[in-house]
């Protein structure tokens, strides 16, 4: 399948290049960049393009173009060069509603005719390709504010319990204030609608909430939550306009976008609209989304507030992703705010990303090829060293041979819940200093690496020591770093030969396994 994508370089669009090239898909990527234009260096996304051009392995699949949306002709080419396009997504806008006033005749040609011009296009050359267009709640202009509301300590929330599940698709559209960007926003999405109605195109509207991740560009005037974790994690000051900071906004994470866009191009509606966040669940204020930011980063956020709010600002606005979920029921959100706002964090710590494995982040096969046989073999008790965010600790906790499981880490960041799951803030050094009760199962995955070659063995003995009889010893680890390019999170890797050699001084049954071409995991039992 061929997919055109355009705003491929941004959070969205982005997400959509590395999931469905993933997926074995030709991508045509349509970015001039023009971000930067209006958010100046802050908005540049060439980095992001740099970051998904390089993990692509197959590069004839990706075909990324600098064109402009409201240059028909040139999109044309992108529509007849490259053969058969089988879906569209329209992800390309100027996406602020504060910057559109200082440019209205530039916002209103790329949202409104660019999106005009690429519809008119997926008539004549790609009539039966599903066409998805990123729309927003902006759509309702600042109507959902004259719903009756109720001030609680951190946030606002709607009096009336038939809005608790949020803003259904059905709420008014017009009769309000959009600002300049929300009224070529509602342009755009009405002619997407008519398109498929009229036209008979395979067309579906998203309007968006809070759409957001650690690929976010996000400045002041756009992207509140990548900005507000930049301004945590910099140090940078912030400014909270209106309403207290007790604004309500639902966070959808990128990841979960791509995912319901996948589900329309298996299943197209024609002319479909749909309000796409992160819904209830994932609903949050200025000040809670504070408050989580510091707890995860355990920094403090330099702060002020401004009394008056931004134009057409909703003061409370929640998705109802009821309909969504009627007509795609295999869809649901995997990202929790929480989750979200510590993936943010990891990719701004020291201004660059963390080694954090995150679902849905790109590593997921990687992942998967040792998480999944290593979680089967626990049993009992059960110590995760080096857990990070938890994601196997609580998938090992799920085993129901396990009883329990501790995750060790030294980082106090966002950690996966369970019942059976529970986590220690300690780093390797000190863990090997104490002595315990034993474990029927010690688990060890992507961490050695990161340690000393002699802190490495000083871990190997103590877990010889203090795994239980018939014990299980699992872990992973990659193969030895390419010297022209090493990874600089790493202090020392071993071959599969030389860390089997050294398996078997401590350990019996010593079985190693290769699960990648640059990794390996393994078993051990207590000799």
């Amino acid at each position: 399948m061929t997919i055109l994508i355009t705003g491929s370089s941004g959070l969205i669009g982005g997400e959509a290049v590395q999931y469905f090239e993933k997926q074995g898909h030709t991508i045509i990527g349509i970015d001039n960049n023009m971000r930067m234009e209006f958010f100046g260096p802050a908005g540049d996304t060439t980095w992001n393009l740099n970051r998904i051009y390089g993990g692509i392995k197959n590069k004839e699949k990706y075909i990324p173009l600098n064109k402009d949306i409201r240059d028909y002709k040139s999109l044309q080419e992108a529509f007849i060069n490259y053969g058969k396009i089988d879906a569209i997504i329209h992800c390309a806008a100027q996406p602020s509603h504060d910057k559109a006033k200082d440019f209205p005749l530039i916002d209103f040609a790329v949202n409104a005719n660019g999106t005009l011009n690429l519809l008119e296009l997926t008539r004549l050359h790609a009539p039966d390709a599903p066409f998805i267009f990123m729309s927003t709640n902006k759509v309702y202009g600042d109507a959902p504010n004259e719903l009756e509301l109720i001030e609680e300590t951190t946030r606002y929330e709607y009096a009336d319990p038939i809005y608790f599940d949020g803003i259904k698709e059905t709420f008014r559209i017009d009769q309000s204030t959009h600002s300049v960007f929300g009224a070529s926003k509602v342009a755009a999405d009405v002619m997407v609608q008519e398109y498929g109605r009229y036209f008979g195109l395979k067309t579906c509207v998203f309007r968006g909430g809070c759409l957001t991740g650690p690929a976010h560009s996000g400045v002041e005037l756009h992207g509140f939550l990548s900005y507000l974790v930049k301004c945590v994690m910099s140090g940078k000051h912030y400014k909270i306009y209106g309403y207290k900071g007790k604004q309500v906004r639902d966070n959808i994470h990128s990841y979960d976008v791509v995912k319901a866009m996948e589900e329309v191009i298996k299943n197209p509606k024609p002319g479909s609209v749909y309000n796409l966040g992160g819904g209830r669940e994932n609903s949050v204020s200025m000040l809670e989304a504070i408050s989580i930011a510091e707890e995860l980063s355990g920094k403090k956020l330099s702060w002020e507030y401004v009394d008056e709010n931004r134009v057409g600002d909703h003061i409370c606005y929640i998705s109802d992703l009821s309909r969504f979920k009627q007509d795609y029921p295999d869809w649901k959100i995997t990202k929790s705010v929480k989750r979200i706002i510590a993936e943010i964090i990891g990719s701004n710590f020291n201004g660059q990303a963390t080694e954090r494995y995150f679902p849905g982040d790109g590593g997921d096969d990687y992942f998967e090829n040792y998480a999944s046989p290593i979680e089967k073999l626990c049993k009992g008790k059960v110590i995760d060293i080096g857990c990070g965010h938890g994601y196997l600790t609580s998938r090992i906790s799920n085993n129901s041979n396990v009883e329990h499981v501790i995750g060790t880490d030294r980082d106090n960041g966002y950690k996966e819940e369970t019942q059976k799951a529970s986590y220690r803030i300690i780093n390797t050094e000190e863990l090997i200093q104490e002595k315990s009760d034993g474990f029927d199962t010690i688990v060890c995955t992507e961490h050695i690496e990161h340690l000393s070659a002699d802190l490495q063995m000083n871990l190997v003995e103590w877990i010889s020591k203090n795994l239980n009889t018939d014990g299980l010893f699992l872990g992973s680890m990659p193969h030895h770093d390419d010297p022209k390019n090493p990874c600089p999170y790493h202090i020392k890797t071993r071959s599969r030969d030389e860390w089997n050699y050294i398996l078997n001084q401590y350990f019996t049954d010593v079985q190693v396994y290769k699960f990648a071409d640059e990794s390996y995991w393994w078993t051990a039992k207590k000799k």
